[in-house]
């Protein structure tokens, strides 16, 4: 993912392809990205996410996970 280069996520996201494991990165705007993703370039802070976006987000990553026997968060 040519948007995340900074070295612990790339080692990171190595580790996960090693280890024949899915992989994703939690965005502000779009909740999960994984790599077969493709997303516009967007710079939104945290901070200036609504609680309606968080509720949204969560919701939505609350089900992407639910497929999962496990997940880790780094």
């Amino acid at each position: 993912m040519r948007l995340y280069q900074v070295t612990p996520t790339q080692r990171f996201m190595k580790h996960c392809d090693w280890m024949k494991g899915d992989w994703a990165i939690f965005s502000v705007k779009y909740g999960f990205v994984f790599p077969e993703d493709k997303i516009e370039w967007y710079e939104k802070h945290p901070k200036k996410v609504t609680e309606a976006e968080n509720v949204s987000l969560f919701s939505e990553a609350f089900k992407t996970i639910n497929h999962y026997d496990s997940v880790v968060f780094y």
